[in-house]
């Protein structure tokens, strides 16, 4: 194995939760918010529309450009999307719920590298291990930075991110033809069925 550093999750990031913020939602907002119906499993974020007023509440929970947000809770018990995290490209456009923790990393670890490596089935194993509830399951943001992951040095963080990076707009790419093809084949089919 290389010479990885073995760390906590909260040795190299520091953290802020989220709070109720849901009597704030304006549909006329530039601001999209992010709670729980806006995370995928492989950490991508859904814009279901969800947009939130900028006031002196809300502001404090604005999300910056390399910031990660994880999503503490499930409404499911197989936890499908609990500690999933999506990464923030864009400054001033975010703006966070409860439920969900704000993570900062410092100057040791690329972002875009830990939301890879927290995306990832051996980050989500430990997650986990850590769930509590029953019918809506949660973790504890506290045991969450306690989980420790493998730090390569930053430039070796660099050159994975370009991989997987690169891997995934190959995905995107082909998801796209894929998505075009169902909507030819779907058209093809009225035309081809369609007897009137």
């Amino acid at each position: 194995m290389r010479n990885y550093k073995r760390v906590k999750l909260g040795e190299i990031t520091r953290h802020i939760g989220g709070t109720p913020l849901e009597k704030y939602v304006d549909a006329e907002s530039d601001y999209k918010f992010i709670s729980i119906g806006n995370y995928t499993t492989n950490g991508e974020y859904i814009d279901n529309g969800s947009r939130i007023k900028y006031n002196e509440k809300t502001k404090e929970k604005i999300l910056s450009k390399n910031d990660l947000v994880m999503v503490l809770n499930d409404k499911t018990t197989e936890g499908k999307i609990i500690g999933s995290t999506i990464f923030i490209n864009e400054d001033n456009k975010y703006i966070y719920n409860q439920r969900s923790e704000r993570i900062i990393c410092n100057n040791e670890v690329n972002p875009r590298f830990l939301w890879h490596y927290i995306n990832s089935f051996i980050f989500k194993k430990e997650v986990l291990k850590r769930i509590q509830g029953g019918t809506q399951i949660y973790v504890n943001y506290k045991d969450i930075e306690k989980i420790e992951i493998n730090l390569p040095n930053l430039k070796e963080q660099n050159n994975i991110v370009d991989v997987l990076d690169g891997i995934d707009s190959i995905i995107e790419k082909h998801e796209k033809i894929i998505e075009n093809q169902k909507i030819y084949k779907t058209a093809l089919m009225q035309k081809l069925l369609n007897n009137k």
